[in-house]
């Protein structure tokens, strides 16, 4: 069956799409204004329009950073592309985030993220989260993300700021060595 909708999202929760983003994001919250077209079949929808962002939070579930927004993005044919987008970390630093998340295979999606920020906070994670390395990371420069999230390209350019504390737990298992 062939879809051809248009929705118009006024003061939506953000909430409402949890489950689409679950692999990326958590505690997704907020509200979005937009306009949207979706085409395309019931098993294959294409997703098109422009969402508006206002006091959404939400935290990024392999970095456990929460986040604020209130930036607009457009959406083509599943694609979210940002320009521009400025991304708060808690304690409101700034980080200007450009690029797309490709959410036409919804289970794995493809990123291709560029990130400036100064001293902005990359990483909030416990010794439960990943016990090869863990903590609390503020940071300053360039972070790019590219490829499919079970599998992604990650180049950092940037420098810790302070009160960065990152641990690496050696056990009896593990040798240091020149």
């Amino acid at each position: 069956d062939k879809l051809n909708l248009q929705a118009s999202l006024k003061n939506t929760d953000l909430y409402l799409f949890q489950p689409f983003l679950k692999t990326l994001v958590s505690d997704l919250k907020g509200k979005v204004d937009g306009k949207l077209t979706i085409k395309g079949d019931i098993k294959n929808p294409k997703i098109s329009g422009n969402a508006n962002f206002t006091d959404a939070n939400f935290t990024i579930n392999y970095l456990k950073t929460p986040y604020h927004i209130n930036d607009k993005a457009l959406i083509i044919s599943n694609n979210i592309f940002l320009q521009n987008f400025k991304l708060l970390d808690k304690k409101e630093n700034e980080a200007i985030v450009n690029g797309m998340v490709d959410l036409n295979k919804i289970s794995d999606p493809t990123i291709d993220i560029k990130i400036k920020a100064n001293n902005f906070q990359a990483l909030n994670t416990t010794i439960k989260d990943n016990n090869l390395y863990y903590g609390t990371a503020y940071a300053s420069g360039d972070f790019n993300f590219k490829g499919i999230t079970s599998n992604m390209n990650i180049d950092i350019k940037a420098k810790s700021n302070d009160n960065t504390v990152i641990n690496i737990p050696f056990n009896s298992a593990m040798t240091i060595g020149d």
